[in-house]
């Protein structure tokens, strides 16, 4: 009886060790498969990543920005300004900004700060289309904007 108790265990352990080793293996070539079918995509896309690489390079530089530090100095200064964001994108014809005012801006003086900069921006950047937006408690007051 005991061989025959031996004989199952050596026949569990086998069958279960060989379950084991087919999946170990079969992992193995999934793998190498996968190394492979990089190795094949790589090689035959060099051309068309360094193409998107080229494009993500170009539509980073049109999103390039300039200040305007005299404008930035007078919008701080401007009463009832909490927080201002100016921005010049001369490559993709824009200019603008957004001006976060305080709860005590009435509607009529957050449309007059927007009037303001929005054409004191045009004046100076006449080729570039303007837009000027106000924001108080998170809502937008109004947006001013000049072709």
């Amino acid at each position: 009886m005991k061989f025959i108790s031996a004989l199952i265990l050596v026949i569990l352990l086998v069958s279960g060790c060989t379950n084991d080793k087919t999946q170990v293996e079969e992992d193995i070539v999934q793998e190498i498969g996968n190394k492979d079918n990089a190795k094949k995509i790589e090689s035959e896309s060099p051309v068309s990543q360094k193409e998107q690489q080229k494009e993500a390079e170009e539509f980073l530089e049109q999103l390039e920005t300039t200040k305007n530090n005299n404008l930035e100095k007078q919008i701080e200064n401007e009463k009832g300004v909490i927080q201002h964001q100016i921005f010049i994108m001369e490559k993709l014809g824009l200019a603008g900004g957004e001006l976060v005012v305080g709860k005590d801006v009435k509607d009529d003086e957050g449309k007059r700060l927007a009037e303001k900069y929005a054409q004191q921006m045009k004046n100076q950047y006449s080729n570039l289309g303007i837009a000027i937006t106000v924001i108080r408690d998170g809502k937008e007051i109004t947006t001013v904007e000049l072709d």
